[in-house]
């Protein structure tokens, strides 16, 4: 689903938080390796903000707000990468 201007979100339900950072991980080096044609030489990759649902979740929003902030922990700290919500 698109959540943002050039972000989007992904829902795992039924998924270990380290599974759904597995799968992110692979979808970092999927997009990094991928060739696109007609654009030879750009270079694309993804940052990835990883949050698990918690019972301290106020709403869907507190959720998506860890997720946000790890997204742009992810983007602060070299882009191209997986980060975890704490």
């Amino acid at each position: 689903t698109r959540f943002g201007g050039e972000e989007f979100c992904i829902i795992l339900p039924d998924t270990e938080i380290s599974v759904a950072q597995a799968i992110a991980e692979r979808i970092c080096e999927e997009v990094e390796s991928m060739v696109l044609p007609g654009i030879e030489g750009v270079h694309v990759t993804v940052s990835i903000g990883v949050a698990e649902i918690s019972f301290d979740d106020a709403d869907a929003k507190a959720f998506l707000a860890r997720a946000d902030v790890a997204l742009y922990q992810s983007k602060g700290t070299g882009r191209n990468r997986v980060s975890l919500a704490e």
